[in-house]
């Protein structure tokens, strides 16, 4: 899909020998290009099969978590692509697995956090998961907008504007924090 920088010098270096072999060996140049144009040409197939993957983040990340089960960014990312999907349950039970590997991870409370208030209802639970990611991260603006979000949802107007109001204040320029803002003001 794209050149990975580290095979960059790899890819000079079997260049340079292709050429220097083929300087060499004179005789046998026709059956040495004949070979490297069938192994890029192999390489190219195998890329061409790939290609479908990469183009579906569902597809790849659990590809990924088969290959890579102990890793909490796969699971997490699984569970980001089935959140992003609108398949609420699934995303819980891949970000649930995330947080088993690494509870602590505030990516992954706010992102479970998300599955609880947008597609089930659960809004204390997402209210926790918010708490625990804003204390181990209080600079995390991702975090305080989400959290304003489920107190609005729940009705708690005051508590959303005090969220809002510290999202403004971490992310000033940011024009939908004062939108936010004033549509929980307006419920009061």
């Amino acid at each position: 899909h794209r050149l990975y920088l580290p095979l960059f010098g790899v890819a000079g270096l079997a260049a340079i020998g292709y050429v220097s072999w083929i300087e060499r060996h004179p005789t046998s140049q026709r059956w040495i290009i004949m070979a490297g144009l069938l192994g890029v040409g192999g390489l190219t197939y195998a890329t061409s099969l790939r290609v479908a993957l990469w183009g579906d983040q569902l597809q790849m990340y659990q590809q990924v978590v088969t290959k890579a089960p102990a890793s909490e960014r796969a699971w997490g990312n699984l569970g980001l692509a089935y959140l992003l999907r609108g398949e609420g349950e699934a995303a819980l039970d891949a970000l649930n697995h995330a947080l088993v590997i690494n509870p602590d991870s505030a990516v992954n409370l706010i992102n479970r956090a998300q599955v609880y208030y947008r597609y089930l209802a659960r809004f204390q639970d997402a209210l926790n998961d918010l708490d625990r990611a804003v204390a181990m991260a209080p600079a995390s603006y991702f975090a305080v907008e989400h959290r304003g979000h489920v107190y609005y949802r729940m009705g708690a107007y005051e508590a959303a504007m005090r969220d809002y109001e510290r999202y403004i204040r971490l992310r000033p320029t940011v024009a939908h924090g004062f939108n936010f803002h004033g549509l929980a003001a307006l419920q009061l």
